[in-house]
């Protein structure tokens, strides 16, 4: 079974309800980190994928800009929950995307989003897109910043489905 590395947001935590979600399709490896605590999280995070040969990502908000840079640089398939693509993050935690390789990444973006501004995050987004990463930008209009468990298996069955 393949490996996926989930990655949660700021003062968030993996959720066993979201993390036995995405166990239908994969094994599934997650750190619970204290970001603003630790300036190593992004080391860590690239290093269990390695260690763990994960295939795929999963990340929400701040989980979403790390698994983006992660995706890049790995070559990875990813699903980004509200990813905070524009937050002025990346060098405290030392991210940076040395080669744009992620072949597929589908991006879900709650309209109703007051934490993370969807139409910064898809200005960035269309701005780095290529021919050689499958890009969707999903938007749904009744959804916020936080993912309910019906909305969070939803689009990670469309995340699988496209990737198998």
């Amino acid at each position: 079974m393949e490996k996926v590395l989930y990655i949660h947001g700021l003062g968030s935590s993996p959720k066993p309800a979201k993390l036995d979600l995405i166990r239908k399709h994969a094994e599934v490896v997650a750190l619970h980190l204290d970001y603003e605590q630790d300036v190593d999280s992004y080391k860590k995070l690239v290093a269990l994928a390695k260690s763990e040969s994960v295939r795929a990502l999963i990340g929400s908000s701040l989980g979403g800009l790390i698994s983006y840079h992660i995706a890049e640089n790995m070559g990875l398939p990813c699903l980004l929950f509200n990813p905070a693509l524009y937050r002025e993050v990346p060098e405290v935690y030392g991210m940076s995307i040395e080669q744009r390789s992620c072949p597929r990444r589908i991006i879900v973006q709650g309209a109703l989003d007051d934490i993370v501004d969807p139409k910064r995050v898809q200005d960035i987004l269309e701005k780095d897109s290529r021919p050689e990463c499958v890009q969707e930008i999903l938007v749904n209009n009744q959804m916020g910043h936080q993912i309910d468990l019906k909305h969070f298996e939803h689009y990670v069955n469309i995340f699988f489905n496209s990737i198998l």
